[in-house]
């Protein structure tokens, strides 16, 4: 598959994980976080794990129609880039609101949790780390310029527009070729501005602004507050309509889709021998043990390189390593025997292969061979068959939450949704 530089506009390109707040180090060292959002795909198109809250639905949407070109805009590249670069400040300045709007106060801190993290009304704020260091940066300044800084390193793509694009186009509110809205994406638009539609351009603003006009602003745009019909709006295309989404949650008990739990709900719509949904879902559960398992032995790997040069499996303590592969193999033995997904063939033949193996040496070829097949260099093999470190990140085990397959991120939405129509 070639590189697209720049991307097009009405194609889904589907790369590898990369982590928010600008971190450029190196992630996913199998891509089974990009083989999972592949897998969520085929439960819920268009819907991937950066979509998580209502409000940014329409605030893709209020932005595009503020910042659209006056005198029209063609389908080119140029065209498309411009308006995408006059989104970004929008965005910026719009979560600034919202912190100038709470005072700041977006994370839960000690002692009320270990460590700083936000608190679940700003879970899902793109960019929560930088519009909190201008946020201080600004003080108590009672004029500032509401988009005076960088939201994201890579805002066009990790921001509202980049995280969203694909699901508004999916389910109608933007065109599918272009950033022009729709009927419906009008409407949205104006949903989310409410009766602040023309205090709103002070979003744009290129010199300083009132404090209190922005704070304002912040309280009826809210993150967390999405107004009622913002969520009309959302829920008759998504939840109430014959689209895809609203497929799947027809199938899923309330108490299931209101408690938030994905993995059970996969587990209560998978079937080995079902429809696409119900094979997706099981192949989902059963891709699970695989993913946390393979994951850590190649994490063990990593770790027990660390500070050593080129070495064989002899020169390692392989006591956990050793466990790990027992229940890479474990977990292989199961997913091996369901019928692969579309665009999962590689972690299925990877499975077959794990299974297919005779010793730990061997099913750990099999790992870094994947690793190496799938265009990484955090470990690689030498001539002599020993493993040596490349330019890697943290050889960090999987943590034990579950992945939740991007039907987690439909349930977030789902909840606000919820929220807003009580």
């Amino acid at each position: 598959m070639g590189i697209a530089s720049p991307p097009r506009i009405g194609r889904v390109y589907w790369t590898a994980y990369t982590q928010l707040e600008g971190d450029s180090s190196p992630v996913d060292p199998l891509r089974f976080n990009m083989y999972a959002e592949r897998l969520g795909n085929v439960l819920l198109p268009g819907i991937t794990s950066r979509v998580e809250r209502l409000r940014y639905f329409g605030m893709v949407c209020a932005g595009l129609w503020l910042t659209r070109p006056t005198g029209g805009v063609g389908e080119s590249r140029d065209a498309a880039r411009q308006w995408r670069r006059a989104f970004l400040p929008f965005e910026a300045a719009w979560a600034f609101t919202n912190l100038v709007a709470v005072n700041g106060e977006i994370k839960d801190l000690p002692p009320v949790v270990e460590h700083a993290r936000l608190k679940s009304e700003f879970q899902g704020l793109r960019g929560a780390n930088r519009v909190l260091a201008y946020y201080r940066r600004a003080g108590d300044q009672r004029q500032v310029k509401p988009h005076d800084y960088r939201l994201l390193k890579a805002q066009e793509a990790q921001g509202g527009l980049g995280a969203y694009l694909v699901a508004l186009r999916r389910y109608g509110f933007v065109q599918r070729d272009r950033f022009d809205l729709t009927a419906l994406g009008n409407d949205l638009a104006r949903a989310f501005f409410g009766s602040q539609s023309r205090q709103a351009r002070k979003l744009l603003s290129n010199t300083p602004e009132r404090r209190s006009s922005l704070q304002r602003l912040g309280e009826e745009l809210l993150l967390s507050k999405p107004s009622r019909a913002e969520a009309t709006l959302v829920n008759s295309v998504l939840f109430d309509g014959d689209d895809s989404v609203a497929r799947v949650f027809r199938r899923i008990p309330k108490p299931l889709r209101e408690g938030g739990s994905a993995k059970k709900a996969l587990t209560h719509l998978a079937r080995p021998d079902g429809d696409p949904i119900e094979r997706a879902a099981q192949y989902a559960i059963t891709f699970e043990p695989f993913r946390h398992a393979a994951l850590g032995a190649f994490a063990e790997l990593g770790h027990q390189l660390m500070g050593r040069g080129p070495s064989r499996l002899t020169d390692l303590d392989t006591t956990e390593l050793e466990h790990r592969l027992h229940e890479t193999a474990q977990a292989a033995t199961s997913l091996a025997a369901l019928p692969s997904i579309p665009e999962l063939e590689p972690v299925s033949s990877l499975a077959h292969r794990v299974t297919d193996v005779k010793s730990p040496k061997e099913m750990l070829h099999a790992l870094v061979s994947f690793h190496r097949q799938e265009g990484r260099r955090w470990i690689d093999v030498d001539g002599g068959g020993r493993y040596l470190l490349g330019a890697h990140g943290a050889f960090d085990p999987p943590g034990d939450q579950f992945h939740g397959y991007t039907l987690y991120s439909a349930m977030r939405v789902f909840r606000d949704v919820q929220q807003a129509l009580a």
